[in-house]
């Protein structure tokens, strides 16, 4: 491969660097989110699997430690008594019953628990139903006082009552060490309930009757006074009640009624008399005189001697004797009819004023006597006012001791007759078994406390053991996949090389299935160069950068392993056979392929394996592994070989594995089981992205599937179970050793 297809290759890894990049900073934040909002079932049964001896003991010991402490407790007896509560309570006199009807609400039910509850009740009982003398509940020969308070203080202890839900019924128990004296105790607090709520009953309307009969000697001595004040303010006033205690001055208003229509017709006929007197005066009734008899006969009389004078005027003259005589009796006939009309006239007028004087005459009595009895029946009706009051407070007062008096009746009559809200359902009868300690649910509620205990402790120790074990936590981490699960193992019956040298030994079956991962890793296909590194010292990326080596030389790719860990190298080799790493990048000689081929050695049981061992451990190893003479090594180890991979050290120790990460294809990031936490895991990966590196996955080693909680048939294809090369043993400090010193020799 010339220089220009390998600076092609490198500017494509670089963009897909940067890409992977983006997507692993993408893959932390949904990692985290993942792990925030999820809550993984398999993960917590791995916990408990990993807890599970831990827990079986805590199980045992807690069911054991109860099982000792329900068989030491006092066997406890229960009895039961049941009691039911009226709706309402029934009245044998009905509606005469003073007092109002109870009912039995949620209220009143739950008043009733309280009283049955009470201290009072409880040393009614005591004293009542003799139970200080009961031996079961007080000691023999203790004094009367101090039997009463040790048996109230047990009555209280052991007493239980529970309402049955959507019922009037309550459920009285008393639990205690003898089944007949918690039935007695029981059946003697019932029956003290029943009489105390009976004698309450008495005790009320006791206190009723007296308050009445107080409350109705003050109330007659009042009405008496009453009476007596309005008795005598009435003589004083001169009031009489003529109608049996209606309203006497009804008659003076009758008397004021009938004159003022008397008045009221005098008036109108004294008006219709000034009237008839005014008209006459004025002439207008002259008709009337002229229609009189006497002026009638006269104009008669005048009329018959007018007719005769004009007849005998037709024969006589004027003054003739005859017509002289007529003319002078009509002369005087017409003074009579004249003196006749003003007489009648005068005679008119003199009447009319004589009516009018006697109607008006009339009209001002009747007014004057009206007056008066107006002015009498105001001053009555003041009288009457006062009257009025004090008749009222009679009547009240009356009233009021009349109310009390058939209130005190009643009472006396109805005291006690009600029937009782409470009915006994059932008696307490003694227990025949224990209720207490009930061993079969004891042990069951020990056994599940136990066993929800056990499981709380090991979910917290494993919560506290944050360590990376599995590859779900690698990628719950990084949101990077684990492409090679190395199992831990032991090697006394094989080596490691040998074990290597298995195809399908543990370490090599691990390596193969990260080898078919790695050939799709990048758009090219498999990496040209691949860079080991870890977190920390001591995680096994030595080893597994050799395996990874073996199994690409086993499969015929020509593989070049550099040692580039210049502070603690981990493959051992001559110094006098080849300069090493350090010689390489330290020297002044231009960099070809015969000065790499000249410096790098050939393993001793692998056909394509190759090494460029550290060689003389520098001072400066940043320095030289960050020079641009690294960059032109590293094209001319592409260019010899098929695939070139690096030991790096550690990432958080050193600056050393950020350079290498960017100047390679790849990066492959080891991590021990059981050793490295979250936060250093995302900083190293972090550390490598940040410099332009590329990680590709990870390696697990020293995994554990059942320290881990994992069945260890789940990771069978990483080498274990029934597909495991050999016992699992772990490899010693000097199986390493005899690694780093027999797998190479001087090509």
């Amino acid at each position: 491969m010339n220089n220009q297809s390998t600076e092609l290759m490198r500017s494509d890894a670089n963009q897909i660097t940067r890409y992977d990049n983006n997507a692993l900073s993408a893959a932390y934040g949904q990692a985290d989110n993942d792990a925030a909002i999820q809550i993984d079932a398999w993960y917590i049964l791995s916990v408990l699997r990993k807890y599970f001896w831990l827990i079986v003991l805590i199980t045992i010991v807690g069911t054991a430690l109860a099982y000792l402490k329900v068989s030491r407790e006092v066997p406890t007896y229960r009895s039961t008594a049941t009691i039911e509560f009226n709706k309402h309570e029934q009245k044998i006199l009905g509606s005469t019953d003073p007092f109002a009807s109870t009912i039995a609400d949620r209220e009143y039910v739950e008043t009733q628990i309280i009283r049955l509850k009470s201290k009072a009740l409880a040393e009614y009982t005591a004293t009542r139903s003799n139970l200080y003398k009961n031996k079961d509940i007080v000691p023999a020969n203790t004094p009367r006082r101090e039997g009463i308070k040790i048996a109230t203080a047990k009555i209280r202890s052991g007493l239980k009552i529970a309402s049955i839900p959507r019922t009037r019924i309550l459920k009285v128990s008393h639990e205690g060490p003898h089944p007949q004296a918690s039935a007695a105790i029981v059946n003697a607090l019932i029956t003290s309930y029943l009489d105390s709520t009976v004698e309450q009953k008495f005790k009320e309307s006791e206190r009723a009757r007296n308050f009445l009969s107080e409350r109705l000697a003050e109330s007659k001595k009042n009405l008496e006074k009453s009476e007596r004040i309005l008795v005598e303010y009435a003589r004083d006033e001169n009031i009489f009640d003529l109608r049996g205690g209606t309203d006497a001055s009804s008659l003076e208003v009758n008397s004021i009624v009938a004159l003022n229509d008397a008045l009221s017709t005098a008036q109108s006929k004294r008006i219709e008399a000034e009237q008839a007197f005014l008209t006459a005066k004025a002439g207008a009734r002259r008709q009337e005189i002229l229609e009189n008899p006497a002026i009638l006969d006269l104009k008669q009389r005048l009329s018959q001697l007018t007719s005769e004078y004009r007849e005998k005027s037709s024969l006589y003259k004027p003054k003739y004797p005859i017509m002289v005589n007529l003319q002078e009796r009509i002369t005087a006939l017409e003074a009579e009819l004249e003196s006749e009309k003003q007489t009648l006239y005068q005679a008119l007028i003199a009447s009319e004023e004589q009516a009018y004087e006697a109607m008006k005459s009339n009209e001002k009595a009747l007014a004057e006597k009206v007056r008066g009895l107006k002015a009498s029946l105001q001053t009555e009706q003041q009288s009457r006012i006062q009257y009025k009051i004090i008749q009222r407070d009679v009547e009240t007062a009356r009233t009021q001791y009349e109310g009390l008096l058939q209130r005190l009746k009643d009472v006396t009559i109805s005291s006690g007759v009600g029937a009782s809200l409470v009915s006994v359902v059932d008696k307490a009868e003694a227990a025949r078994s224990p209720f207490r300690p009930n061993l079969k649910e004891s042990l069951l509620l020990a056994f599940l406390a136990s066993l929800s205990l056990g499981t709380l402790i090991s979910l917290g120790l494993n919560y506290l053991d944050d360590t990376i074990k599995t590859p779900e936590d690698i990628k719950r981490a990084i949101g990077l996949p684990t492409l090679a699960v190395v199992p831990k193992f032991n090697t006394k019956d094989s080596t490691f090389t040998d074990m290597l040298q298995e195809p399908k030994s543990q370490i090599s079956e691990a390596f193969l299935s990260a080898r078919t991962s790695l050939d799709f890793a990048i758009s090219g296909g498999r990496p040209k160069s691949l860079i080991f590194t870890s977190t920390q010292p001591s995680e096994g990326k030595s080893t597994s950068v050799a395996a990874a080596a073996f199994v690409y030389a086993r499969m015929g790719s020509r593989v070049l392993l550099i040692d580039a860990d210049m502070r603690k190298p981990s493959f051992l080799a001559d110094t006098t056979k080849t300069i090493g790493l350090s010689g390489l990048l330290a020297s002044s000689d231009d960099m070809n392929a015969d000065l790499l081929q000249n410096s790098i050695l050939k393993a001793e049981y692998a056909e394509n394996l190759f090494l460029l061992p550290v060689g003389v451990i520098p001072p400066n190893p940043a320095e030289l592994l960050s020079s641009p003479r690294m960059v032109e090594l590293l094209k001319q180890a592409e260019d010899l070989f098929d695939i070139v991979l690096i030991d790096a050290p550690p990432v958080l120790a050193f600056a050393d594995s950020p350079h290498l990460s960017r100047i390679c294809q790849g990066t492959m990031l080891v991590v021990r089981s059981q050793k490295i936490r979250p936060k250093a895991l995302k900083r190293t990966a972090e550390r490598i992205n940040e410099s332009g590196g590329r990680i590709l996955g990870t390696v697990l080693t020293h995994f554990n599937a059942n320290a881990a909680g994992y069945d260890s048939g789940t990771y069978y294809a990483y080498g274990s179970g029934a597909y495991s090369y050999g016992e699992k043993k772990n490899i010693t400090s000097t199986d390493k050793e005899k690694l780093k010193l027999s797998l190479f020799e001087k090509g």
